[in-house]
């Protein structure tokens, strides 16, 4: 095993450590090869399907977007700015008056920082090719908006 690989898989060990996952979650079989699953919804007694639904909807057109421009590595830099008044309007649009509440903001930051750090892994596990660390990084993905869309569902009944 080479020194990046090594590395890729300490970042994703970190990673799934704080995100929050249990040992029974680490220990589930992994699958073989590249992932070529949908985002999908997690059934949970406190989650919300439409609210769940409209984040993984959020997160495909953000991907998408970011697998179109993110080879432009200029281009990228450059539309930061105009890609997170963008991702803020669009907050602001289906979250309203929630975004109010600290409790909203923080939970929307502590996502923002587990997603980009997926993203990153993503991004690393792509350029070397690796597909098992792919297939664990998009599963992980999955997870984390599907736990993201319980919290957010929770508080916004509050």
């Amino acid at each position: 095993m080479n020194t990046k690989s090594r590395i890729g898989l300490a970042v994703v060990a970190a990673l799934t450590t704080s995100i929050g996952f249990s040992a029974a979650a680490l220990a589930q079989p992994r699958p073989a090869g590249e992932w070529h699953g949908e985002w999908r919804y997690e059934d949970h007694p406190h989650g919300d399907r439409a609210t769940t639904e409209a984040l993984i909807r959020m997160e495909q057109r953000r991907e998408a977007e970011r697998r179109a421009r993110i080879h432009d590595e200029v281009a990228w830099e450059a539309s930061l700015d105009a890609r997170a008044a963008e991702h803020r309007r669009e907050l602001e649009a289906y979250w309203g008056r929630h975004l109010e509440r600290a409790e909203v903001r923080a939970e929307l930051s502590i996502n923002a920082d587990r997603m980009a750090r997926l993203h990153r892994i993503l991004d690393v596990a792509v350029a070397e090719g690796d597909v098992e660390l792919a297939a664990r990084c998009r599963i992980a993905m999955n997870r984390e908006v599907n736990r993201h869309a319980r919290v957010m569902a929770r508080l916004r009944m509050e």
